[in-house]
C-alpha cells in the first residue's frame, strides 16, 4: 500500500520519503544515549516495536501521503533504536567468542522469515483478498508482540553481564 501511494506521486515523493526515514535514523542515532539511557535494551526494543507497528498500521489504514511520507520519521527512528538496542542487548547476552557467529545468522534468519511472510501473504491475497492479508499481517505482529512482552516478563532479558555482575565474577 505505502509503495502504491509513493510510486503514485512520482520519483520525487519516494525520495523524500527515503531522505525522512533516513534523517528519523540519523536522530535515532544521534539521541539514543540521551533518550534510553535510563532503559534496558529490551525495554527499547519493545517501545520501539510498539512505535513501529502503530505507524505501519497508521499509513496502512490511512494510506494517504501525508500519513505515508511523514510517519516515515518515526519508522526512520524505530527501526535504528530496534537495531541498536538488539545489538546492544546481544552484546549482553551472547558470548563474545560465538557473537561474530550469531551477528551473521541472525540476518539469514530474518531473511528467510521475511521470505516465509511474503510466501504466506501470497496465498492469502490469492486465495480470500488484500483486507485478508492486512488482518494476517496484523496477527502476526501481534503474534511478535506477545512473544516479546512475554519473553520480557519471563527474564529473558537478563544476559550473561548481568549474571556474572550477580555472581560477583569480574
Amino acid at each position: 500500500i505505502v509503495l502504491i501511494v509513493l510510486l503514485l506521486e512520482g520519483a520525487e515523493t519516494l525520495a523524500l520519503y527515503e531522505v525522512i526515514f533516513g534523517l528519523g535514523a540519523v536522530i535515532a542515532g544521534l539521541t539514543y544515549s540521551c533518550l534510553f539511557n535510563a532503559r534496558s535494551p529490551t525495554q527499547v526494543i519493545l517501545f520501539n516495536m510498539c512505535i513501529f507497528s502503530l505507524v505501519l498500521v497508521a499509513q496502512t489504514f490511512s494510506p494517504n501521503l501525508f500519513t505515508v511520507v511523514w510517519l516515515a520519521l518515526f519508522l526512520g527512528i524505530a527501526n535504528s533504536s530496534l537495531r541498536i538496542a538488539r545489538n546492544n542487548w546481544l552484546m549482553t547476552v551472547i558470548d563474545p567468542l560465538v557473537f561474530g557467529r550469531v551477528m551473521t545468522t541472525i540476518p539469514s534468519l530474518f531473511l528467510g522469515m521475511k521470505a516465509a511472510l511474503i510466501g504466506v501473504v501470497v496465498f492469502v491475497v490469492e486465495n480470500w483478498g488484500p483486507h485478508a492479508a492486512i488482518g494476517t499481517l496484523c496477527v502476526f505482529q501481534l503474534f511478535s508482540h506477545v512473544v516479546a512482552w512475554y519473553s520480557y516478563r519471563a527474564g529473558l532479558s537478563h544476559g550473561v553481564l548481568q549474571d556474572a555482575v550477580a555472581q560477583d565474577i569480574p
